[in-house]
């Protein structure tokens, strides 16, 4: 198996803010300037945060997974100040972490994009990966909207996905969605594409 880490968006971050983390070591957590969660919804970064959206995604799900009973905690007290500012339909985080540690979308079992092709020169197969690693953003926004699509839906987003994948890879034989790595073929000649942690595994 080859594991490889793709390198993360460079967005561009403003000056003068601060991180969860440190927002957290504030003695007051809640107050009209600065909560610390937001009470509009809890996906949406606070305007403290220093970071993208995604970014944000990325850091609350890691402090859930690191720190769960104190996260308990703060997000009692966050129920109780967003439904006094009115919000009963976005307390809850659309994103969490398993039991490795990776990122994935809650009530969604599809988690990888498994790209089969007809060769195991492992050249070729890192060219894939790390092409669908450079458009990791874009795959990423794409993965989104199909969480959202229904059954034919989805069976056209796919193939759009393939005929994409397969203008770019003459190699490439079949596109499709997987649920883990353990529908893999494992004959060196494939590629997953784990969507929400910027990784590829070749099997």
């Amino acid at each position: 198996m080859f594991l490889r880490l793709c390198s993360r968006d460079s967005d561009d971050r403003g000056g003068g803010k601060v991180t969860f983390a440190e927002r957290l070591e504030q003695e007051e957590w809640w107050n009209e300037q600065e909560n610390l969660l937001n009470l509009s919804d809890i996906n949406v970064p606070p305007d403290y945060y220093n970071g993208s959206e995604w970014e944000w995604i990325g850091e609350i799900t890691a402090y859930i997974f690191r720190e769960p009973e104190t996260w308990q905690d703060i997000y009692r007290q966050y129920l109780v100040k967003a439904q006094q500012r009115g919000n009963t339909e976005h307390t809850r985080l659309n994103y969490y972490r398993d039991e490795e540690g990776y990122i994935r979308r809650v009530g969604e079992d599809e988690t990888y994009l498994q790209i089969s092709t007809t060769t195991a020169d492992i050249d070729v197969l890192k060219k894939v990966g790390e092409w669908v690693c450079a458009n990791d953003r874009k795959f990423r926004l794409e993965y989104l909207s199909y969480c959202e699509m229904g059954a034919d839906q989805r069976i056209q987003w796919l193939k759009r996905m393939e005929t994409c994948i397969k203008e770019e890879f003459s190699e490439v034989c079949r596109v499709r969605m997987a649920h883990g790595l353990e529908e893999a073929q494992f004959d060196k000649t494939e590629v997953f594409h784990d969507f929400l942690n910027t990784v590829y595994i070749i099997l």
